[in-house]
């Protein structure tokens, strides 16, 4: 479908003609045929960067003020860049025929968006928003993107930082289906604890026709009851409408069982851990809902393999395997993802950054997970960042004796190419994305690649 500009500029004073490719926020990913948005941010002013998008290719800008340009390039000036590009959004939802599944939780919104793919995609035509891009900035120009094709169904990631988030990106997506995974300590710095966390994620139900929820989470059990809508609840809890249970868990594959509509299906899955495994029965969950029968909708989830710094196990030479989760980290991440390891037998080396957006509960919680970490019996923990010292008291009050913390860079890189590495040993590593963690990774990779245990 080709997008009429004249058509979705009739709500401003101006009028466009011809065609383009996309819309581009940022003028170093500008091409040939793209339009660039001139946003204003708290330390940056798109406007700044208006010639060197035209420079890249712009064939016009949409500005707040005028600026110099060539004549041959278009300018249309809005009152707010903000607020055309939800305009722009708004537009493209209404003109898509798709129907919109919305997925949001403290972690594995990007694993389920990948299975819910996997399932889908075998019957209908599907969009999904590429990596992480769920905000209502970069969801506009997902969604005109896609304008351009015949789709069934479209998958969202939809996150949240602060109050109000999910208000916009639900104005915008308005999704059919919705899927809440879990309510963790997560942005509690913006909203304050788990129950802020748990009202503002909720708002991504308002205009669903089915809410698909976890019950095992206490929040997301509590505000579903409450909630007057087409509920699909998925959890080991055997009230759910699909139940499963995990019974044999290994390093980097486990055996569950799935129950529903009174049959048990039985699979091994290729991947490992509690966050990998409510994040399948969200998915199938979809699937059933969408009419894929569970038994495909396992086999199809079953090709799913870990993302990079999702929990992907990288083996290296000598048995050596590195868990890493460096994508990002919150308290109940940490928690999920080390559940993978808590039966190991080897040389364990837990790396652990800080989480970060905690706010004033931000050195209890590192104190907590140090705590956590002691339940898997690493050999070795390291921690980095602000709040380390916190995380080595915690796991040294649970008796661990090889705890180090550091919040230099260029200190903790020196220690982790120091340290002795046994054969057949697993280094985890995770952390909040801010401390690029996933340099540690690399570190390894180029050490013991060479052979320098």
């Amino acid at each position: 479908m080709k997008i009429n500009l004249n058509e979705f500029f009739l709500d401003f004073s101006g009028c466009l003609k011809g065609e383009f490719k996309s819309f581009k926020l940022d003028s170093r990913e500008i091409k040939k045929g793209d339009i660039f948005i001139a946003l204003k941010g708290s330390n940056f002013d798109g406007h700044d960067f208006v010639n060197q998008a035209v420079e890249n290719g712009a064939i016009g800008v949409i500005v707040e003020k005028h600026v110099d340009l060539p004549l041959e390039i278009f300018q249309y000036i809005v009152p707010s860049t903000k607020g055309f590009l939800l305009a722009l959004g708004q537009y493209a939802r209404n003109k898509s025929e798709a129907k919109f599944i919305g997925i949001t939780g403290s972690a594995g919104k990007t694993t389920t968006k990948e299975m819910v793919n996997l399932i889908l995609k075998e019957k209908y035509n599907v969009a999904k928003t590429p990596g992480n891009l769920n905000t209502d900035l970069s969801l506009p120009i997902f969604l005109v993107d896609i304008l351009k094709e015949k789709l069934d169904f479209v998958i969202l990631e939809m996150g949240v930082q602060k109050k109000g988030d999910m208000d916009k990106l639900v104005e915008i997506a308005w999704p059919e289906i919705s899927a809440i995974l879990n309510i963790g300590e997560s942005h509690t710095e913006f909203l304050k604890d788990r129950e802020g966390v748990a009202k503002e994620k909720f708002k991504i139900v308002n205009k669903s026709e089915l809410a698909i929820l976890n019950l095992d989470n206490d929040l997301i059990s509590m505000f579903g009851t409450n909630h007057n809508i087409n509920k699909f609840f998925f959890g080991m809890d055997k009230r759910s409408d699909l139940s499963g249970e995990i019974i044999n868990l290994a390093e980097d594959n486990m055996e569950v069982i799935v129950n529903y509509e009174g049959k048990k299906y039985r699979k091994t899955l290729p991947f490992s851990g509690l966050t990998f495994f409510y994040d399948m029965l969200a998915a199938v969950s979809v699937g059933v809902n969408l009419g894929i029968d569970l038994d495909s909708s396992l086999n199809y989830v079953s090709r799913f393999i870990p993302l990079k710094g999702r929990g992907e196990i990288i083996n290296l030479p000598k048995g050596i395997r590195i868990i890493d989760e460096t994508y990002n980290s919150n308290p109940f991440s940490l928690e999920q993802s080390i559940n993978r390891i808590k039966e190991h037998k080897d040389f364990l080396v837990m790396i652990i950054g800080d989480m970060l957006e905690l706010g004033k509960n931000s050195q209890k919680l590192h104190e907590e997970a140090g705590e956590i970490l002691a339940s898997v019996k690493p050999d070795i923990v390291v921690g980095f960042g602000e709040y380390a010292s916190f995380l080595k008291k915690g796991a040294t009050l649970k008796g661990l004796k090889k705890v180090f913390d550091f919040n230099d860079r260029k200190m903790i890189l020196n220690f982790l190419r120091s340290i002795a590495i046994p054969e057949k040993s697993i280094i985890f590593i995770k952390g909040s994305r801010g401390l690029k963690m996933e340099e540690f990774v690399e570190v390894f990779r180029e050490r013991l690649y060479d052979g320098k245990n």
